[in-house]
């Protein structure tokens, strides 16, 4: 088959996040398969017009990524009568594919509704609730994978008519246990937007802090919010920025606890690479995180909202012995594959090009 893909990031992006991971999994999958995919995609500074990783055609336009919503489609309707279907991950506003094409797929890992007015100034912000909110006029009958159950839930409520739930993988062999630090570490992945939630990790610091005098904090990410939070974060915050997926894996490796305190999540890849290196989360139980979180298993929840409560579940995790959950939460991760993910969704894919 000859897919077309479109996404507002590719996984090289500085902003790219747990979709896109998803994607460049996934796709070097179907290539490895035989199949002939093209990614379309948003650029950034200093990222070529085109090039191929993996073996997928990647072309990026060079508009800015709060524009590729309009000019990503216009390239789009001009490409797609090249290709046998078009997947469209929804991520998070559309490129509205079954307006110029009846052989479409979309992916939709979560709407953000008014947490667009966070992040955003209040012209764009509008602009983007007002995307979002035209979602279920245009996709009802599109083939759409979501990745969560509550999601699938939510769609079908809205009219959806054929919705499949897939969840993430995660790669158990890069992934993996190792020696943790010496001193309590507390990492947290993510994106650095209101979304994301630092500020209430932030919050609950101070807390922790007092309890646990020589605790520290890995922060990895990079987002509109970095300058923000390294300003307002204690001294025992370090920010490591976009690492590299070997740094990352390090961080994990040493923390003893992973925070997810997400206001709103899809599934949260996170979550299953702290799990795979055996370290347990400690989440804000919101949608998406409610499904990727099994209670004493591979983590807990937390109301994330309350800083005493969130630093409550800390203090008692950091005080357990550090490998107390190592061989719980990396059988949970062995429940996930990359490849059953790429294989399901090329099924979805396969039976709407019928």
């Amino acid at each position: 088959m000859r897919i077309l893909v479109l996404n507002k990031y590719c996984w090289n992006h500085p902003l790219a996040g747990g979709a896109e991971a998803r994607l460049r999994e996934t796709l070097k999958r179907w290539v490895q398969w035989g199949h002939e995919v093209h990614f379309l995609c948003a650029g950034f500074p200093y990222s070529p017009k085109e090039e191929t990783i993996n073996g997928v055609h990647i072309k990026r336009l060079k508009s800015d990524t709060n524009l590729i919503h309009i000019t990503g489609p216009l390239m789009a309707m001009s490409l797609f009568k090249n290709f046998d279907i078009i997947y469209e991950d929804i991520s998070p506003l559309p490129w509205f594919a079954p307006f110029y094409s009846r052989c479409n797929v979309c992916i939709i890992h979560h709407f953000n509704q008014k947490l667009y007015f966070y992040d955003h100034s209040p012209p764009l912000a509008l602009l983007a609730y007002l995307g979002e909110s035209v979602i279920p006029s245009f996709y009802k009958h599109t083939p759409t994978i979501v990745v969560n159950p509550l999601m699938k839930s939510a769609l079908e409520k809205l009219g959806w008519h054929k919705v499949f739930f897939i969840p993430n993988g995660v790669d158990t062999e890069f992934y993996y246990p190792e020696r943790k630090a010496d001193k309590p570490v507390v990492t947290f992945v993510g994106r650095l937007e209101y979304r994301k939630g630092l500020d209430m990790l932030i919050q609950a610091s101070h807390i922790v802090s007092r309890e646990i005098p020589d605790i520290e904090f890995a922060i990895v990410g990079e987002g509109p919010l970095a300058s923000h939070y390294q300003a307002i974060a204690p001294h025992n915050f370090r920010f490591f920025g976009k690492t590299t997926d070997e740094l990352k894996r390090k961080l994990l490796q040493h923390a003893w606890v992973v925070a997810v305190p997400s206001r709103l999540e899809g599934w949260s890849l996170t979550v299953l690479e702290a799990n795979a290196c055996g370290v347990p989360v400690v989440a804000n139980n919101v949608h998406g995180l409610k499904d990727s979180i099994t209670e004493g298993v591979n983590g807990f929840l937390v109301n994330a909202f309350s800083p005493q409560e969130f630093a409550s579940r800390l203090i008692e995790l950091l005080n357990e012995p550090t490998r107390k959950f190592e061989k719980t939460c990396r059988e949970y991760a062995l429940r996930f594959s990359w490849d059953e993910t790429a294989k399901e969704e090329l099924k979805v894919i396969q039976s709407a090009a019928k």
